[in-house]
């Protein structure tokens, strides 16, 4: 579980939470934001960011037992889609790749609409070494959820990988397009350029 301030000294609970977001795997640990202003656009803000709760200041000791149990609940009582998702998370950090890639067909057989689910399939297929089933399955996600700004990255890396360098940079773009607060990936796209 995340507590986490939106104001710090060196960055701010936005960024931290859409860095734990935006990871391939192992981005749904509950993130609770705590703020001193009851702004809606705070909230819409963090919502959309995929916050699992917030906290308003001042802090009352009982909201925040209340609210970490409820987040921390969930979390641990997943469902069996959710629990595949997460086996095939733990799997890939203990580079069971091949386990991974089993995980997650079986979440995907459960729910294949999931952008999530098919996103980090074609992340395991990848890392397998199965391209070109790779590519198919992200483009799948691409053509459902054309904003999904991780799609574009993992295609990114599946063009760089095949050395279509072109494929990569108009992938590069459309990423960066969506996403613009990745100064690595810009630098990547100049590079590349």
């Amino acid at each position: 579980l995340i507590l986490c301030d939106i104001f710090l000294k060196k960055a701010n609970g936005y960024t931290i939470l859409d860095h734990i977001r935006s990871r391939t795997i192992a981005s749904d640990i509950p993130f609770i934001l705590v703020t001193g202003e009851g702004d809606k656009g705070d909230i819409v803000k963090a919502s959309d960011l995929g916050v699992t709760d917030y906290i308003l200041k001042p802090i009352h000791p009982t909201m925040v037992k209340e609210k970490i149990i409820r987040s921390l609940t969930h979390y641990f009582s997943p469902s069996p889609f959710e629990s595949k998702l997460r086996e095939g998370d733990r799997l890939l950090q203990e580079n069971q790749i091949q386990h991974a890639l089993q995980s997650y067909k079986e979440a995907v057989a459960q729910n294949g609409a999931h952008i999530r689910a098919r996103h980090c399939l074609a992340y395991a297929l990848l890392l397998a070494g199965n391209i070109e089933e790779s590519l198919r399955t992200i483009k799948i996600n691409i053509r459902q959820a054309p904003t999904f700004y991780k799609s574009y990255s993992l295609l990114v890396d599946i063009y760089l990988r095949t050395k279509d360098l072109k494929k990569a940079i108009e992938a590069l773009k459309k990423e960066v397009s969506f996403n613009p607060k990745k100064p690595a990936r810009q630098v990547l796209l100049a590079r590349l350029l």
